[in-house]
């Protein structure tokens, strides 16, 4: 499925690499480059020419591809694996090491809102990001925003009871309210026993 951003032509999502083309770039969080196929994508400079990068992927089935309004960067999600990327150099700008990334939500405030299984990823709309720890213990669901407040359930995959708990969070004070209990990790007891 070939993917074109309608807003500003920067990228285009190939389905595969190229058989004739020019040589891809391998875009990967690890100094040493891997070489079996990831993301492709077709990347225009603004002095017309252009790059391909085989994004290496996570282990998620997340892929997406993002323009920031305000700065030349581009999100891209590739595996649930998050980099930041100028089209105009053919290398990363930013690889973060989060790797399960689930979806994206627009942020009212400009930029990006990112969910996994643990927190919240915050990008404004320079590309400037945060990451929210502990929310959860197993992902999210239901997410809304209302006035500026992410809010929804926060999943707790470790307790004895799979409880959820509600959650919000200030997009601008990014004060949080709920979230499941720091104290719910520890709960479960082992039937075992060393000695």
């Amino acid at each position: 499925m070939m993917e074109i951003n309608s807003q500003n032509n920067r990228f285009i999502v190939l389905d595969s690499l190229p058989a004739y083309d020019v040589m891809y770039v391998p875009i990967t969080p690890y100094k040493v480059n891997t070489y079996s196929e990831g993301l492709v994508i077709r990347f225009f400079k603004n002095d017309g020419t252009n790059w391909i990068a085989n994004v290496h992927l996570g282990g998620k089935s997340f892929n997406h591809v993002r323009a920031f309004k305000k700065c030349n960067l581009l999100l891209i999600i590739a595996g649930g694996r998050c980099y930041l990327i100028n089209p105009d150099n053919e290398h990363v700008y930013d690889s973060l090491d989060y790797v399960g990334f689930n979806s994206l939500i627009e942020n009212p405030l400009g930029g990006f809102i990112l969910e996994d299984s643990l927190g919240i990823m915050i990008f404004d709309e320079m590309g400037n990001h945060s990451y929210e720890y502990s929310i959860s213990y197993g992902g999210f669901k239901n997410l809304t925003i209302q006035n500026n407040v992410l809010c929804g359930y926060a999943l707790d995959l470790n307790s004895s009871y799979n409880q959820d708990y509600y959650f919000s969070l200030n997009l601008k004070s990014r004060k949080l309210k709920g979230g499941v209990p720091k104290s719910s990790g520890n709960s479960v007891t082992s039937w075992w026993r060393f000695w």
